[in-house]
């Protein structure tokens, strides 16, 4: 398993999807004059659902840089290889998008947080998705 300054080091921003609209899309947005902002990035915990209130304080810390989160239950199972056996496990999926600049700006810190709130769970490992395409626009009504 890489350690997380090793993924660090790894990880690049520059593919040509990061952020980018589907001309489509943005035809659509410029024909209907209204404002709109393009949250590009999104970052996605995966948090065992019996632990979910213990981790909500870590959450809430975890996504203030990027303004909220969604969160919804899935079906979760990973494998034990102590055990040779899958485990399968409810788990909420907690969901925040951002722009690439906010995101770069705070991926050391989530990492760590991460970490942090893993280990305060007591769990062996977190999961964290980091998707550089993943676009949210936010329409403004005010």
């Amino acid at each position: 398993m890489e350690q997380i300054k090793d993924i660090l080091a790894n990880l690049t921003f520059n593919s040509p999807s990061n952020g980018t609209l589907h001309p489509m899309v943005q035809n659509a947005i410029a024909k209907s004059k209204i404002p709109v902002n393009t949250l590009g990035c999104s970052v996605v915990f995966h948090v065992p659902a019996s632990k979910f209130s213990d981790a909500k304080p870590h959450i809430h810390q975890l996504i203030e840089p990027f303004g909220g989160f969604n969160a919804s239950l899935s079906d979760g199972n990973w494998f034990d290889d102590r055990n040779n056996c899958w485990c399968p496990e409810p788990i909420i999926l907690v969901k925040s998008y951002a722009t690439l600049d906010v995101l770069q700006q705070h991926l050391t810190a989530t990492l760590q947080q991460s970490y942090l709130m893993g280990k305060a769970l007591g769990e062996s490992a977190i999961a964290v998705e980091i998707i550089t395409n993943n676009v949210m626009l936010m329409i403004p009504t005010d």
